[in-house]
């Protein structure tokens, strides 16, 4: 990050079993955030780059095909490009029992269960809903996008497949960079499992991509 840049972190509602805030309540928030940006700040779009990391990186997804849903309809212009670090894609996949990478992530599977069920609430199929699961439902998006995921981590494969099916969508651009032994979302472990190192080499991934656009 260059020092003229600034960064503007989203402090959305957090999802919680017993009906705390599950969706859309971050996805309303989000939007709020970016239109926030455009329409008070007036800060023009293509000077904006979404960014997430996790469930973060779900929900920056999801304002993306929400832009691409609506955004025309409430006159929203797409921002610069996105940066997914580690994405959610499928929160229901939480049976790891057969995942070659269970036994070198951090991530237990009691916990895919709690955040899936938080998050989804009350929808009626939250497996197949694409504002929920990114997996299996690609869309377009003129937002060129930046993905990240450990080689070693629980979802790899699955975020592998669904860079696959965005790629396959006409004019999408994505990149995919395949952080070498690592696990979930080293960003926010980077310190404490020493990926400190691996870290620093997706930031200055990152930092090229952005300067593409």
């Amino acid at each position: 990050m260059r020092s003229a840049d600034a960064v503007f972190s989203l402090q959305y509602r957090l999802s919680g079993l017993g009906g705390l805030n599950p969706f859309p309540a971050a996805l309303q928030d989000a939007l709020s955030s970016y239109l926030f940006l455009l329409n008070t700040l007036h800060i023009p779009p293509r000077q904006i780059i979404f960014a997430g990391d996790s469930s973060g990186a779900t929900i920056a997804t999801s304002l993306l095909r929400y832009l691409h849903d609506f955004g025309s309809a409430i006159s929203t212009p797409t921002p610069r490009c996105a940066v997914l670090l580690s994405p959610w894609v499928e929160p229901f996949y939480y049976d790891a029992s057969d995942n070659p990478h269970r036994g070198t992530d951090f991530i237990p599977g009691t916990y895919g269960v709690w955040g899936a069920h938080a998050y989804a609430g009350d929808r009626s199929t939250p497996e197949t809903d694409p504002y929920v699961t990114s997996s299996g439902n690609p869309f377009p998006t003129p937002v060129p996008l930046f993905v990240n995921v450990g080689t070693a981590e629980l979802f790899y494969e699955r975020i592998k497949l669904w860079v696959k099916e965005m790629r396959e969508v006409k004019g999408n651009v994505v990149e995919l960079h395949e952080e070498e032994g690592g696990v979930h979302d080293t960003f926010l472990i980077a310190e404490v499992m020493g990926f400190e190192e691996s870290a620093w080499d997706v930031a200055a991934k990152v930092a090229e991509f952005v300067h593409k656009f």
